[in-house]
């Protein structure tokens, strides 16, 4: 809780770092302290930092820094020091090394410097490349270092684990609902419009449904976006147009080819997003009508995200997701309570650390799979998590949700959202499993029973490590334990192995499966 504690401290630490770091780079852009002041309050209320504020993620931090190169070049215009370059870049590399897709604002930056150096542009921008480049490397070996990467196919893995195996799909479909909800509360309207499109059989959305949410909102954030194109009529703000068009092209290219569904996936856009908002609302040669109007969208913005970010919104769900548990509770150490990745009890702890249930818990929440990040294999994730909780003398407890036949609409389920996992796939993998009465209500959890049945249940597909397999009861166990495998889990199973510094014996031998191709029969000693 305490490592939890601080990383959501120095979150909150960063974003308010950003903010006056943001308000010195309007005021100084603009000379309107009203109207800055109005940008860096926008910038504060937009929906993705009010989540960020309480997240404990790295990405407030890359964001500080991002906004702090834009800053070292705007102070230091003037001169033709590089060493006001040179720094923006080393906090450019920083950034990257937070985080790495804020590695989409680097050209943004440059064009950055680029517009503002009267001379000596060339040598102002390979010096930011080269301080960037410097940085980032620096950085990058001393975590592959850390991380015992020290080859390039180890480098290699170590990149790809950062991505968490997410697989994400209808990515332009995301990134266009995507973008506005980074900025916007759109409350259930994210996960409708996913039930309208995907035509989910079991919520039944209908269009007019989708504009008494937030479709409006959707429409008023993009004809704001399309405005900013009235800065072309100012000659400054041609360059922050095009500073902007950078930026903003970069992060839809890395949303739209690898993930767009995400709030925070915007980040890298927020500097110079809202300095041309700034533009277009201080500029004269921007038509009034403009100006009134996105200076009413963005007040809406801040009117209307502020309401669910109140202490007493937040207090009545964590309140909710608490009833839920509390009849689970004491729970022996290392005890796992399951439910889904949009049930507010699977993120209890990281939304919530200070609440009573949480201190001193000994207990893990987590979700059933997590959407989009390796959900082709989450019954054998799930089931090597159950066997290493056995192992290890925990309980474990699942919502009864698993077991309904159909999910209800305030589940919040989006039936095809995820090609990998179908409602029905769940209930079948649960149902038949041994458990115990329901606890808690209609809403509560069942205790799964560590009985011999569930032990072969889970040990046939379970990825095999060496941790695993040595601490599991040999009574539990199946007579003869032959998972079949794709080349995929046995790199998994080697990876884990080596990581927990495990020895792990493999005997393999290579057989036609009864469907065409090959598989992989592992015998474990």
């Amino acid at each position: 809780m305490a490592v939890t504690l601080l990383l959501m401290f120095c979150s909150g630490c960063a974003l308010f770092v950003a903010a006056l770091l943001l308000y010195s780079i309007l005021v100084s852009e603009s000379g309107d302290i009203a109207k800055s002041l109005f940008v860096t309050t926008a910038f504060l209320c937009a929906e993705a930092n009010l989540y960020a504020l309480h997240s404990g993620t790295p990405y407030p931090a890359g964001l500080a820094c991002l906004t702090g190169a834009v800053w070292c070049v705007r102070t230091g215009y003037k001169t033709t020091s590089p060493r006001a370059v040179a720094f923006a870049g080393a906090l450019g590399g920083l950034a990257v090394a937070f985080w790495l897709p804020y590695i989409v604002a680097l050209p943004a930056l440059l064009c950055w410097v680029v517009f503002h150096r009267p001379t000596g542009r060339a040598k102002a921008a390979l010096t930011l490349i080269l301080s960037t480049a410097f940085t980032g490397a620096l950085l990058f070996a001393i975590g592959a270092h850390f991380r015992s990467a020290d080859s390039v196919s180890g480098f290699r893995m170590w990149l790809i684990e950062s991505s968490h195996g997410t697989e994400q799909n209808r990515n332009l479909i995301r990134a266009l609902f995507g973008l506005p909800r980074s900025f916007m509360d759109m409350g259930q309207f994210g996960v409708r419009i996913k039930q309208f499109l995907l035509r989910d059989p079991y919520a039944n959305v209908r269009l007019a449904e989708l504009l008494r949410l937030s479709l409006v909102k959707v429409i008023l954030f993009y004809v704001a976006l399309i405005s900013l194109a009235f800065l072309w009529r100012a000659t400054n703000g041609k360059r922050i147009l095009i500073v902007f068009a950078v930026a903003f092209l970069a992060n839809m290219a890395l949303a739209i080819f690898f993930e767009g569904g995400s709030p925070e996936r915007y980040f890298p856009l927020y500097p110079f997003f809202f300095l041309a908002v700034l533009g277009c609302i201080s500029l004269p040669q921007i038509p009034r009508p403009v100006q009134i109007f996105l200076i009413s969208v963005f007040f809406l913005m801040i009117v209307g995200n502020l309401p669910s970010s109140w202490a007493s919104s937040i207090h009545a769900e964590e309140n909710k997701a608490a009833q839920r548990i509390r009849p689970l509770l004491p729970l022996p150490p290392e005890s796992l309570i399951v439910a889904f990745a949009n049930d507010s009890v699977s993120s209890m702890h990281q939304s919530a650390p200070l609440y009573e249930i949480n201190r001193g818990s000994t207990f893990r929440l987590i979700s059933i799979y997590l959407p989009m990040e390796r959900t082709l294999y989450w019954k054998q994730d799930f089931a090597t998590n159950a066997l290493a909780v056995w192992a290890k003398g925990g309980q474990i407890w699942i919502s009864e949700r698993v077991l309904y036949a159909e999910p209800r609409r305030e589940w919040n389920w989006v039936e095809g959202d995820d090609p990998n996992v179908r409602w029905a796939d769940i209930v079948d993998f649960f149902r038949p499993l041994d458990r115990e009465p329901t606890v808690g209500g209609e809403d509560g959890f069942f205790l799964l029973r560590s009985s011999t049945a569930n032990y072969g249940t889970f040990a046939s597909i379970a990825f095999p490590t060496g941790a695993m397999i040595n601490r599991l009861p040999k009574a539990n166990l199946p007579e003869r334990l032959r998972p079949v495998m794709p080349i995929r889990s046995i790199a998994e199973s080697i990876r884990l192995s080596t990581e927990r510094r495990q020895p792990i014996v493999f005997q393999a031998q290579l057989g036609i499966a009864p469907s065409p191709g090959m598989r992989i029969w592992f015998y474990i000693r």
